[in-house]
Order: structure tokens, then sequence, then C-alpha cells
């Protein structure tokens, strides 16, 4: 019974619960960039991007702050220009 009890309590201390105001930009440093909500191209293939200055590097763009749920987009232009 307890391992029953036990399971049910860890399956809730996994959840990550993301923001649906906000997006998450990882450029590889200690904390992500949080920004607004993102909408990018619909699909599931490519992976939206973010731009934070002119002809910088791209940064991938996550829905939460612990960078686990990488947003995706089709394919085409998936590069949200910040700088804009």
């Amino acid at each position: 019974m307890l391992a029953f009890v036990l399971a049910i309590g860890m399956s809730f201390a996994s959840i990550k619960l993301s923001n649906p105001n906000f997006d998450y930009v990882d450029t590889g440093g200690p904390n992500p960039i949080q920004i607004p909500e993102t909408q990018c191209i619909t699909g599931t293939q490519f992976s939206c991007e973010a731009q934070l200055e002119d002809g910088g590097p791209t940064y991938p763009i996550y829905d939460d702050k612990n960078l686990t749920v990488i947003k995706t987009g089709a394919n085409g232009d998936n590069v949200i220009r910040l700088w804009q």
C-alpha cells in the first residue's frame, strides 16, 4: 500500500506546468529568456526559433521554463524576430 501511495505522489512531483502567456528562449546561459507567447507556423516537424538581434544567431523556443517542451512548426520560416 505504501508503494502505491508513493507512486502516486511521485507522479505529481514530475508534472511540469507551462504558462500559456509566455515562452522561453534557450541562449545557453544559466537562465532562459522569457518572451510573450509566440505563434509559429503550425506543424510538428521543425523547431521554432528566436532571433534576438538583426543578423544574430537563432535560439530554440520552449513552452516551459524547464526547457523540456520545445515549440515546433511546419517547414518554412519559423524564426521569430524579436528585434523588429
